[in-house]
């Protein structure tokens, strides 16, 4: 296994993921999701055991700590100032494909900073997704970044995973219903009695089941 620089060891890791799919990554907070996949991009270090990616592997991870510019508007921070983007090979109107995300009119001049937190984590993913349709990566990880989304914009979100997933394939690390039911594979990260980390396989409902354990968590201590 691989043990992680603060004590945190993974025992053996059976991740598969389908081609041009979505993998959803659920468990308790502290059993290690994040620290596995800063492991894997790199951007955290272990101390002992090895893993090896693929020299011509391209991958992405971001999350939901992202920062924005608090001085652009929200359609300045999404769109770079361009009224056109193109997105692949459609040249598409810049203020159309901010409004998918449920921003039009008036809250497209919002500045970034005014925003709410709901606000403000779906311009974040918009503006992920616009950059992954103008430079696709094969592979993405998405850390949580549809924590501060409501249910509307959940179903946003999951929509315009899926239609990005035919060019990139995504690992997302998720405690909602919504993107676990939008996924095509569920993994659950656990930590034993042994303080071990372990990634096992998940049917939907024992999914829902760890999201609805982590909503009443949150609700108990919010």
């Amino acid at each position: 296994g691989n043990h992680y620089s603060r004590g945190l060891p993974f025992g053996g890791l059976p991740f598969s993921r389908p081609a041009g799919g979505i993998v959803g990554v659920i468990g308790p907070n502290g059993a290690g999701k994040t620290t596995l996949f800063r492991l894997i991009t790199g951007k955290e270090q272990a101390d002992a055991g090895s893993f090896r990616i693929g020299e011509t592997v391209r991958l992405a991870y971001v999350d939901q700590s992202r920062e924005l510019d608090p001085g652009k508007t929200l359609w300045e921070e999404i769109t770079g100032g361009q009224e056109q983007l193109q997105l692949g090979k459609q040249l598409v109107n810049s203020r159309g494909y901010v409004a998918r995300f449920n921003f039009s009119g008036a809250d497209q001049q919002k500045k970034v900073g005014m925003l709410s937190g709901g606000e403000r984590a779906l311009t974040a993913v918009a503006l992920l997704f616009a950059m992954l349709e103008v430079r696709p990566v094969p592979f993405c990880v998405l850390d949580e970044v549809d924590a501060a989304l409501d249910e509307a914009n959940v179903g946003r979100f999951t929509e315009a995973l899926r239609e990005l997933a035919s060019a990139t394939q995504f690992v997302v690390i998720t405690h909602n219903r919504g993107t676990i039911e939008t996924a095509d594979a569920l993994y659950g990260v656990t930590v034993g009695d042994d303080s071990v980390s372990r990634v096992i396989s998940l049917r939907l409902e024992e999914a829902r089941a760890i999201a609805d354990r982590a909503d009443a968590d949150r609700v108990a201590t919010g």
